[in-house]
C-alpha cells in the first residue's frame, strides 16, 4: 500500500513536471516579440526616397522665424509651430506673439526661406 502511493506521487510529481516544462516554453516563445523583416521597397521608391531633401527641424524652424522677426525665443511667448504641405511643397508654419506682436511665418520646411510673413501690433 505504501508502495502504491510512493509510486502513484513521483508518477504525479513526473506527469506535472512534464506539463509544466512544455506550459513555459509556450509562454516563454509567446512572450518573445517576432523578428522583423525588412520591407522591400521599389527601386523607384529607393530613388524618391534617396533624393528627398531632409526637413529642417521644429527647432530649426522656429529659429529661422525669430531670426527673422528680430526676437530672442526668452522673449515669445504662445509658440506654435506645425509641419504642413501646401502646394505639394512641405512648410513649418511658426506662430508666436512677443510683447504687444502677433508674428506669423510660413518656412520653406527643406530649405528654410521664408515663403510668407505677417506681423500684426496689438493695441
Amino acid at each position: 500500500m505504501k508502495l502504491t502511493a510512493i509510486l502513484t506521487a513521483v508518477m504525479l510529481v513526473l506527469a506535472l513536471s512534464a506539463c509544466t516544462a512544455t506550459g513555459t516554453e509556450s509562454v516563454a516563445a509567446k512572450s518573445q516579440p517576432a523578428p522583423q523583416l525588412p520591407v522591400e521597397q521599389t527601386p523607384e521608391q529607393n530613388v524618391a526616397q534617396a533624393t528627398q531633401p531632409a526637413l529642417l527641424t521644429r527647432q530649426e524652424a522656429i529659429d529661422a522665424a525669430l531670426k527673422a522677426a528680430g526676437v530672442k525665443e526668452v522673449d515669445i511667448r504662445d509658440l506654435d509651430a506645425e509641419l504642413d504641405r501646401e502646394r505639394g511643397t512641405s512648410v513649418w508654419e511658426v506662430d508666436f506673439e512677443a510683447g504687444r506682436t502677433e508674428y506669423s511665418f510660413v518656412l520653406d520646411a527643406t530649405t528654410g526661406k521664408i515663403l510668407h510673413q505677417e506681423k500684426e501690433i496689438d493695441d
